[in-house]
């Protein structure tokens, strides 16, 4: 008995189907089918398969063949490989920034072979941007107001597409110190999501060592230990 023909390697979407066929030249053929060198329960036919493949369904896969008098025959490798689907892992968020300041939209997916359409709402449409990178990342280096609104992403490979969630962008212009106020420490930009600015609008003898900073909640954030001298 010899094998006149089989499947050749392949490459398939997740959630496809596989199968695979081996074509024997002899009689009273017994076919075992193997993946990664190991039998497969119940795979005893001429032809294997699985009607929605997963990242476990990817191996190498051979059929060890008795055919009459004829024993240890078994077919070439027929190697399966699995892309997924796209899929975000960390979807969008909600966005503030202070005018003339950067605001940033940022994705990360579950495969780099992937295409980014980066999208804004105008009314009920949703509008391509067309100097948005072909990448995870999104920025708007100067946010003006007129850039509120909503955005999202759509991803997309060969085996599929995904929508993120909607990003909302916020853009305030409370981005100076208010010296008017009779406060002798000023901080700003107020609210802020990264830098701030402390100002003292008194003489001070020694420097401060230590400024601890809370969010709204009044939960002190983290931060590294620096300076501050007088303004």
């Amino acid at each position: 008995a010899t094998v006149t023909s089989q499947s050749s390697d392949t490459t398939l979407c997740q959630n496809t189907m596989m199968r695979l066929v081996v074509s024997v030249d002899g009689s009273d053929v017994k076919y075992q089918w193997t993946k990664n060198n190991s039998n497969i329960d119940g795979a005893t036919n001429a032809i294997y398969s699985v009607s929605q493949v997963d990242n476990s369904t990817a191996g190498t896969y051979a059929v060890k063949i008795t055919a009459g008098c004829t024993t240890g025959l078994t077919s070439g490798n027929m190697v399966v490989t699995v892309n997924p689907a796209p899929q975000f892992i960390t979807n969008l968020k909600d966005v503030t920034a202070f005018e003339g300041t950067k605001a940033e939209f940022i994705v990360q997916t579950n495969t780099a072979a992937i295409d980014y359409k980066w999208q804004v709402k105008k009314g009920v449409a949703w509008v391509n941007i067309t100097n948005a990178p072909n990448n995870a990342t999104y920025t708007i280096n100067t946010a003006q107001k007129f850039d509120e609104g909503k955005y999202r992403v759509i991803i997309t490979n060969n085996c599929g597409i995904d929508t993120s969630d909607e990003s909302t962008l916020s853009v305030t212009t409370s981005s100076v110190p208010d010296y008017s106020s009779n406060a002798d420490w000023i901080v700003y930009p107020n609210p802020t999501q990264s830098q701030i600015q402390v100002c003292n609008k008194t003489n001070l003898t020694e420097n401060i060592k230590n400024l601890e900073v809370c969010n709204i909640q009044g939960v002190v954030i983290p931060s590294t230990q620096s300076t501050i001298s007088p303004d």
